[in-house]
């Protein structure tokens, strides 16, 4: 689902330990992520997107067309699943 700009909900940064609890199970679309300059890691942002279905966050992506962005996913690996980066 993509996130509504003009919404009544406006966009806030989130701590990563926040989003993930909030979509969990899901892929997130995170806009201007930060990251933490000891490890690299992102650890905030703001959701502009989430879904359960991968293709539908990345629709979302390229429909807001942000300027900087990370798609996370937050759903548990089944046993012997294979992630191809």
């Amino acid at each position: 689902m993509l996130l509504s700009r003009t919404g009544t909900v406006p966009f806030t940064v989130m701590r990563i330990n926040t989003i993930a609890k909030k979509f969990a199970g899901e892929w997130v679309l995170i806009e201007d992520p930060k990251h933490s300059k000891r490890t690299g890691q992102i650890i905030s942002g703001t959701v502009i997107a989430h879904d359960v279905d991968r293709d539908a966050v990345y629709a979302a992506g390229i429909a807001a067309g942000p300027k900087h962005s990370a798609v996370l996913c937050f759903k548990e690996m089944e046993p012997g699943t294979i992630l191809v980066l």
